[in-house]
């Protein structure tokens, strides 16, 4: 049989599991906590946090100890009844006060059956309501797939913990480094811009209805959208690292998932809360994802039509699918920043964009222990309510330059239907479809195109 010895990677991060929030007394210990932490008017929001996270490390503590005490006396005394049953000696009110004793016990197993799912992963709704061997072995199992071993760099594994977090700390830095480019393409023209009343929708001041559900303090959050500068250490994240494949073994084989906190949550609800609303009437038809009132099945559907009205014609049409390659992890803030102008967002709304993007700082998760802190210089984090929304504005800027192509005659897309419908091409998320008449000059003017804005934006592209 073989053994391994449990190698520490050093201290995990706090966590917060579903069933405090079941528990009577969770709502007066946070709201008693924060409002003594808050008369200390010298502490910003970040060393707010860290107090209330001791008081409820604190807290727990206490409660999982009592609840554990009283399980045990729980226990002894239904066995005491369980005999007194068996025996026939025992009375009615024993009988009431056995089945009194067993719902207590299952309210208090409960608490210890949510952490146990939780962990594992697995809907309580769906997959069952009891802590049974098959969720424990579920637990284990994603324990034993998530834990990193050791990686192969350059040929040569890597084992010690140290080195390992060091490797994902390099890695992730360069990654997200800052990209630089001089865009080519001239400022396009777009036929949808935000309206002066849409853009003052947006700056509006914040309600209490907005953040009425945070349990951050309305004055810190406030402070941020008067200031437009987020408190330092409060755009903190911790990048997941969730295995592309089984039995991952080079740093490639982990996709990065944001875990973003409470008070950068919060901010970037409300702005997209507000984005929402608006971004139906500035984002063209041929991007159907993230926009209520859209199918994502509508392109699909147009383009199966257009492939069945050639085949029809019996015409020859050109179509290839382009996939950009970690898109959202490769999204230049400064040309993200000029599509908010194109589109005619307001100065205020500009720079609460660029409060969020550039005070972020992440570390990197390996195996519950975060590595050291570094700057975001790019990209947009999966994980980030947000992020959906500006990442189609981006993808705006290549439909733009799709269309200004069609304008100028450098390319033509097809034409489909007794009406003569002229089409180009369709975006799903990071998912481009492009088609046109057979014609290889087209073909090299299209390739080209993708190519630019590969260069200047960031997005290497797949074919």
């Amino acid at each position: 049989m073989l053994f391994q010895d449990k190698v520490d990677f050093g201290p995990t991060y706090f966590k917060i599991f579903d069933s405090w929030f079941d528990r009577d007394d969770f709502d007066d210990t946070v709201h008693v906590a924060w409002e003594t932490i808050s008369m200390d008017s010298n502490l910003d929001i970040v060393a707010k946090f860290r107090l209330l996270k001791g008081h409820l490390k604190s807290w727990i503590h206490n409660s999982r100890s009592s609840e554990a005490k009283r399980l045990k006396e729980i226990t002894s005394q239904i066995d005491e009844l369980d005999n007194f049953i068996d025996a026939g000696v025992a009375s009615e009110d024993d009988v009431q006060r056995r089945n009194k004793l067993a719902s207590e016990k299952n309210d208090l197993t409960k608490f210890i059956d949510l952490d146990y799912l939780q962990k594992a992963r697995v809907r309580w709704d769906v997959e069952g309501d009891e802590n049974s061997k098959k969720f424990q072995f579920s637990l284990k199992r994603t324990r034993r797939l998530q834990h990193i071993q050791g990686l192969l760099v350059d040929g040569t594994w890597i084992d010690n913990p140290k080195d390992i977090k060091d490797c994902f700390f390099e890695h992730f830095k360069s990654k997200f480094d800052a990209h630089d480019s001089d865009f080519i393409f001239d400022d396009p023209r777009p036929r949808m811009v935000l309206t002066e009343s849409e853009c003052s929708m947006l700056e509006v001041d914040i309600e209490d209805d907005e953040i009425k559900k945070s349990r951050v303090a309305l004055r810190d959050i406030r402070g941020f959208f008067s200031s437009c500068s987020m408190p330092r250490g409060a755009n903190s994240a911790f990048f997941s690292l969730i295995p592309k494949i089984y039995n991952p073994m080079l740093i490639t084989d982990f996709r990065p998932i944001s875990l973003v906190g409470c008070f950068y949550k919060t901010v970037t609800k409300i702005l997209t809360n507000r984005l929402q609303g608006v971004i139906d009437n500035i984002i063209s038809p041929v991007q159907t994802t993230f926009i209520a009132g859209r199918q994502i099945l509508d392109g699909p559907l147009m383009l199966s039509e257009s492939i069945d009205w050639y085949k029809r014609k019996n015409k020859k049409m050109l179509m290839f699918k382009v996939d950009f390659e970690k898109a959202y992890d490769s999204v230049n803030w400064e040309y993200l920043l000029s599509m908010l102008s194109i589109l005619e967002f307001g100065d205020k709304w500009c720079s609460w964009i660029k409060g969020c993007l550039f005070s972020a700082r992440t570390s990197v998760l390996v195996n519950g222990s975060p590595t050291r802190e570094f700057p975001l210089k790019r990209g947009l984090r999966q994980g980030d309510p947000l992020s959906p929304f500006l990442f189609i504005i981006v993808m705006e800027g290549l439909h733009l330059a799709f269309h200004q192509a069609m304008e100028r005659n450098i390319i033509h897309g097809i034409n489909v239907g007794t009406e003569n419908i002229s089409l180009s091409h369709f975006i799903y998320v990071d998912d481009v479809v492009i088609f046109s008449d057979w014609n290889a000059i087209e073909l090299r003017r299209i390739l080209l195109i993708l190519e630019v804005f590969h260069k200047n934006f960031g997005f290497k592209v797949e074919y």
